[in-house]
């Protein structure tokens, strides 16, 4: 009985900690103890020492350690095995899960990822917690607990983590280890019933089929995460979302080029559009910005096409580039290869879109007024097109460019198939980059939703010139600009 009431205040305590985080009741007390390590443990040796140990004992060589821990029970004791195997994978499972569910992020820059909980506290604790139960030292337990309060202070030391981070794995960890004792005592006693092995290869299953998932997640955070350059940025809008408050993202179509990517040219968008997303007002406003439209580049001499930025200093130096050029906040930036754009509507088996113009491109024909279902190839086609006899310039492109992305996020929005979710998963890991993380995106479908199925859609009135450098430009109408801009920022008020 005295095991059940402790279990209820341990997972009580977890879910307390987590509340406490989401509400920023721990912070100060975070702070303090960070300030306090500092204080006190000032000296450049033992901060030295904290990282090796910290390098040492990190997640990946845990797992390295209980592996081989466990392969050496495997042919002493079978059973053991089993039962050590599946809590290891438990608590690994478990801290993962509760890593990307909770999305905290890192108190300081410098570490990428997630914050809830510390990985490197819990995997620690597991190690030691796996030896003590297989060898029953007391010794070692002395030993266990100095190394395990020495990575708190290291992570909490070195900004990787807050001390709520740390605190959170070890009440993980402690459940964990009341129910793995609980498991022995009842495992010599019990004898499994066919109706309870199938319940365990059925638990079995459902475990690997959520840590697929977990690991996908895991590796898609990763492949389309960066936070190079917007690092400040990245964590300002991060509270904004968490905050539910009105944000500005940048969408840039790119090319895949292999030659320029040959000569190290950089990419040049192909699309480029900005988004005021507000959720209070339950609106979003977007804006299409023509590809050609002079603009000065940070940095560059002399006039450009606003969609030479992306190739002179990546998302960076496109998103300030539009900041100087069109006046308006830019908080994010979502890059999107064309290709990968193709092969997300072939996974939705086309989107479908009644034609703004009658014109022919690269073997496929369009009709003014005519609706059709239109694969990636053709769709590609479609919103590309605007140099052809009657496809109507940059403003023909740019009207096709939102049909197509309203189609395609109208069938996102109506499929629930998870053999599509495992395919956008593998489409978007190659062919996406941003600086919001996978909880960040998650927070703003969530948080978002309603803004966005309300789009007011515009796009830049103006005039394409050959100006004195003997290039084409699109010269935008100054007075049509200003009112779109100061449309599209009132939506962020």
């Amino acid at each position: 009985m005295n095991k059940i009431y402790v279990s209820i205040l341990l997972y009580s305590g977890l879910i307390l900690l987590i509340l406490s985080i989401a509400n920023g009741f721990m912070f100060n007390i975070d702070v303090y103890v960070h300030h306090f390590l500092k204080q006190y443990l000032s000296n450049d040796s033992i901060a030295q020492t904290l990282n090796v140990i910290a390098h040492i004992f990190s997640p990946f060589n845990c797992l390295l350690f209980v592996l081989i821990i466990l392969a050496f029970r495997f042919f002493i004791n079978k059973k053991q095995f089993m039962l050590y195997g599946f809590w290891s994978f438990s608590v690994f499972f478990i801290g993962t899960i509760l890593k990307y569910t909770v999305g905290r992020s890192r108190p300081s820059l410098q570490f990428d990822g997630y914050s809830f909980p510390s990985m490197h506290v819990l995997s620690v604790s597991l190690l030691v917690s796996l030896i003590i139960f297989i060898t029953k030292n007391n010794w070692f337990k002395s030993i266990g607990i100095v190394l395990i309060v020495t990575m708190m202070g290291s992570r909490i030391y070195v900004n990787a983590h807050y001390f709520s981070d740390t605190l959170g794995s070890l009440i993980i960890i402690t459940i964990m280890i009341m129910s793995l004792k609980l498991a022995e005592e009842r495992g010599d006693n019990m004898k499994l019933t066919r109706k309870g092995k199938v319940l365990i290869i059925i638990l079995v299953l459902v475990l690997i089929v959520l840590g697929y998932f977990t690991y996908k997640l895991i590796h898609l955070n990763q492949s389309i995460h960066d936070p190079q350059n917007t690092g400040k940025e990245s964590k300002a809008t991060q509270e904004k979302i968490k905050a539910k408050k009105p944000i500005s993202i940048a969408i840039f179509g790119v090319d895949s080029d292999v030659e320029r990517e040959a000569d190290n040219m950089g990419q040049r968008t192909d699309t480029l559009l900005i988004a005021s997303i507000n959720p209070e007002k339950k609106e979003t406003k977007l804006i299409s910005i023509p590809r050609d439209m002079s603009s000065d580049i940070p940095g560059v001499e002399g006039n450009e096409k606003i969609a030479h930025a992306y190739a002179y200093g990546g998302p960076k130096v496109a998103m300030d580039t539009i900041r100087q050029n069109l006046d308006v906040p830019i908080d994010s930036y979502v890059t999107v290869d064309m290709d990968g754009f193709k092969k997300m509507i072939d996974i939705f088996d086309g989107v479908n879109v009644t034609s703004n113009a009658t014109f022919n491109y690269n073997g496929s024909s369009f009709k003014e007024g005519k609706k059709e279902n239109l694969s990636g190839d053709s769709a590609l086609n479609y919103v590309r097109s605007r140099k052809e006899e009657g496809a109507g310039g940059d403003e023909g492109r740019t009207a096709r460019q939102r049909q197509v992305i309203d189609a395609l996020a109208q069938s996102a929005r109506e499929s629930s198939s998870i053999f599509k979710l495992n395919k956008i998963l593998k489409v978007s890991e190659k062919n996406v980059k941003t600086n919001l993380n996978v909880a960040d995106l998650k927070s703003l479908y969530s948080g978002y939703k309603e803004a966005v199925q309300s789009m007011d859609k515009m796009s830049i009135d103006g005039e394409n010139l050959i100006e004195s450098d003997g290039v084409w430009y699109f010269e935008p109408d100054q007075a049509d600009m200003t009112d779109k801009v100061n449309e599209y920022k009132s939506n962020l008020k």
